[in-house]
């Protein structure tokens, strides 16, 4: 009786594991780009994602390298006007 309950248990917890909603936040698209000065690519730096006043989003960014950068972190940059 103890296992059948016991089993009952780790089926039901399996069953339910992962049911529910993705993390909640606006829709994301993955961004990729160059980054120049003075006409040459930017060796190493950050680029970041703001959302314009007023809208209530996440900041996303990513690391540029050779010129170079991808925001694909948690889905990409919240869809919607950025600075």
């Amino acid at each position: 009786m103890k296992s059948l309950f016991l089993i009952s248990s780790l089926l039901f917890g399996l069953f339910f594991t992962g049911c529910g909603s993705a993390e909640p936040g606006p829709e994301r698209v993955i961004v990729t780009g160059n980054v120049t000065f003075d006409g040459k690519p930017v060796s190493q730096g950050e680029i970041w994602f703001i959302p314009t006043a007023g809208r209530e989003a996440p900041q996303a960014g990513a690391i540029i390298k050779a010129g170079q950068y991808r925001v694909e972190n948690k889905g990409g940059v919240p869809i919607g006007a950025c600075q």
